[in-house]
């Protein structure tokens, strides 16, 4: 059995995104390994604590192990984020990961989520009463939908498109072993049987607070550890604790896909990829 090795001083394989498309069981499963030293998911350093300064971002992560920094929001601060991790990692080349979502799948899960979690009273000043109200009085909010207006502005214009690991999220929940291993292999961790409790898996819950107790206890590594060990805790959450996905209409799906096809095809020339499983563009 080999122990793991001595950590890097500042992490230079990131996970940056995205929010509502498998970030939590991503975190989860890269968490079994045995070499990777982890921090709680969503520190977010670069985005929200970096004037704390470097030193003290190094010493939130175990002393051995290889350091990724799981943090999702990162890819929609890249304005701000990318320069900072390009400083921070000059004298490596850092490595990134992110779960791309079909967009109008991505766009519909996150108004649902805002609205139950208040985030939009937060950000406007009301909660619109459906998503088109939303999109028609703010059309910004359709900005982290374009995914490939992202990467060119804030990532592309720091770093190479070779330091991207890009893994479409319904690749992911179709066959996690193939899409981890890909993970695994761009990062270079060896190989390993990797596993995440039922509660990581992307999932609405019925109620707003149940968001809170769940950002709460992702944040306590020991109530976190507890809570995964715990199969009368998974089978209560399936059960009782995950609500019901409201699904998209034809015709707001179409609508969705005439608003958002220009960056989807920018994207599938960008990343010279047909985005096969976005059915929606095909």
């Amino acid at each position: 059995m080999t122990s793991a090795p001595d950590a890097e001083p500042v992490p230079s394989r990131l996970h940056i995104g995205l929010q509502r498309a498998g970030s939590t069981y991503l975190y989860e499963l890269l968490a079994s390994h045995p070499d990777v030293a982890l921090v709680r998911k969503g520190v977010s350093f670069y985005a929200t604590s970096f004037e704390r300064g470097l030193e003290w971002y190094q010493t939130l992560f175990p002393p051995r192990g290889i350091r990724i920094d799981s943090s999702p929001d990162y890819f929609f601060r890249g304005r701000i984020v990318a320069p900072r991790i390009k400083a921070a990692t000059a004298r490596t080349s850092p490595r990134f990961v992110l779960l791309l979502r079909n967009p109008i799948d991505y766009t519909a899960s996150r108004f649902l989520l805002h609205r139950r979690t208040k985030g939009l009273r937060k950000r406007f000043g009301a909660t619109p009463r459906d998503l088109e109200a939303l999109v028609r009085d703010h059309p910004e909010y359709l900005d982290e939908s374009r995914y490939a207006g992202l990467l060119e502005q804030h990532w592309f214009a720091h770093f190479q498109p070779t330091q991207f690991c890009i893994v479409l999220f319904e690749d992911f929940v179709a066959d996690p072993p193939a899409a981890t291993e890909v993970v695994l292999r761009f990062f270079g961790l060896r190989p390993y049987p990797l596993s995440a409790p039922p509660s990581s898996r992307n999932a609405t819950l019925r109620h707003p607070f149940l968001h809170a107790v769940k950002r709460a206890i992702v944040r306590r590594p020991g109530l976190r550890a507890a809570v995964r060990g715990n199969p009368l805790v998974q089978r209560a959450y399936d059960r009782l604790l995950v609500g019901r996905v409201e699904k998209l209409t034809v015709t707001q799906r179409a609508w969705l896909r005439d608003l958002l096809a220009a960056d989807v095809a920018r994207l599938k020339r960008l990343l010279a990829n047909s985005l096969a499983p976005w059915r929606d563009f095909q």
